[in-house]
């Protein structure tokens, strides 16, 4: 006997999400001959004290039956579901890493040293972000391991600098340090208790 496989099939998570002081049910909606799978939520909201379908009385009003409370939907029930639908699937997609598109694959490196010196950077992407990456160091000092070299790193698309705390303080091997992003300047400088 052939067991026929449903086109579509809908799952309905055990769980509803409140937005706009409404409750919403996601479905997920699969369709197995494409091979995809789509977010979304009811059409019709739950009530937020008893958690009953409501009812809708016009294009803005809907009822609790059990409560006999209304509840107003603006600017409209179906554009409220639709807005929660896209909330819904943003909040599906929290944890996700981002990945930018705009840069070149792979890191752009470049290195020199000296005698006593060392100074490597890269450009690459962290978290769909620009980031630049500034390694520099003391080769005399080796044997110290991370204390023997300092990271800085300059976010290009937030516009901040900054180091890594676990290596050796950059104002320790240098005496400046000056970032000019597009917006904004950052300058750090060696002080007298360093």
């Amino acid at each position: 006997m052939n067991r026929l496989i449903p086109i579509h099939e809908r799952a309905k998570p055990e769980k509803l999400y409140k937005f706009r002081g409404l409750l919403w049910q996601p479905v997920h909606s699969i369709n197995h001959a494409r091979g995809t799978e789509n977010a979304d939520v009811e059409s019709i909201p739950y009530c937020p004290k008893c958690k009953a379908h409501l009812t809708q009385q016009s294009e803005y009003d809907l009822h609790c039956d059990l409560c006999d409370i209304h509840y107003e939907a603006k600017p409209s029930i179906s554009h409220t579901a639709q807005l929660a639908s896209k909330a819904y699937n943003a909040k599906l997609k929290e944890g996700w890493r981002v990945e930018t598109l705009d840069l070149p694959p792979g890191i752009v490196k470049d290195e020199d040293e000296s005698e006593d010196f060392w100074v490597e950077a890269r450009l690459g992407q962290k978290d769909g972000k620009l980031m630049a990456v500034i390694y520099f160091g003391d080769k005399r000092r080796k044997k110290d391991g991370k204390k023997a070299y300092s990271q800085v790193f300059l976010d290009l698309d937030d516009e901040q600098m900054r180091f890594d705390k676990a290596n050796k303080n950059p104002l320790e091997i240098i005496a400046k340090l000056k970032a000019q992003f597009l917006g904004s300047k950052h300058t750090s400088e060696k002080n007298s208790e360093i």
